[in-house]
């Protein structure tokens, strides 16, 4: 049994509440759906129970497999997470945590089998990018202070998202508003990058610059 995407071709297109969880730049940045919050909060509290009575039992050695759905313990909490590479030589896999849009290293030891149980709910996080944006000048990567100020504007703040071109499971362009610290307000994310000189608005609905979703 695999865990899904959220199929964004299915949600509306309107205003979603959203908390921001992850920024790696104007084009790829991750979100969860507020309207989802209690369903993983309850999962990871099951996981983090039933991972304390795995633990205690001797480990699971076993074959691992790319792309299989696994329970990792990340800053002392236990997630979901998918292998995306194995380097068995060096004893290191790479993972992704699909419920937080980051990607973490841990020795294949570290890892257990997700039990069937705990893949029923999608993956709770969005790749998502700003529709019709690039950089101020045309370049192929966006500038390292450019990524540094969105994560330190945008990341860990509640938000929403239009979608604008859904692209695969689990993926969308949107057009993003963010919830300001000490007003209960949001404003247009691009709008903000363009005032301040980071950003231009694009005729393409897709800009090409890395990192991109």
């Amino acid at each position: 049994m695999e865990i899904k995407a959220i199929d964004t071709r299915l949600l509306p297109h309107k205003r979603l509440p959203v908390k921001i969880i992850h920024v790696e730049s104007p084009l790829l940045f991750w979100v969860q759906l507020q309207h989802n919050e209690n369903n993983l909060t309850r999962l990871e509290k099951e996981l983090n129970l039933r991972m304390a009575e795995r633990v205690a039992s001797p480990h699971e050695w076993r074959e691992i497999k790319l792309r299989e759905a696994i329970a990792v313990k990340e800053e002392g909490y236990w997630r979901r997470g998918l292998i995306t590479k194995i380097n068995k030589p060096r004893d290191r896999i790479r993972i992704s945590l699909g419920d937080i849009g980051s990607k973490i290293y841990r020795p294949i030891h570290e890892i257990y089998k997700l039990e069937d149980k705990f893949k029923e709910l999608p993956w709770q996080a969005i790749a998502c990018g700003l529709a019709h944006t690039g950089p101020r000048i045309p370049l192929p990567t966006w500038p390292y202070e450019t990524r540094k100020l969105c994560k330190f504007l945008i990341k860990g703040n509640d938000g929403w998202i239009d979608i604008i071109l859904p692209l695969w499971e689990g993926a969308a362009l949107v057009r993003l508003g963010v919830k300001t610290t000490n007003f209960n307000a949001f404003y247009d994310f691009q709008e903000a990058l363009i005032r301040i000189g980071h950003a231009r608005r694009s005729k393409r609905m897709a800009e090409h610059v890395f990192p991109a979703v």
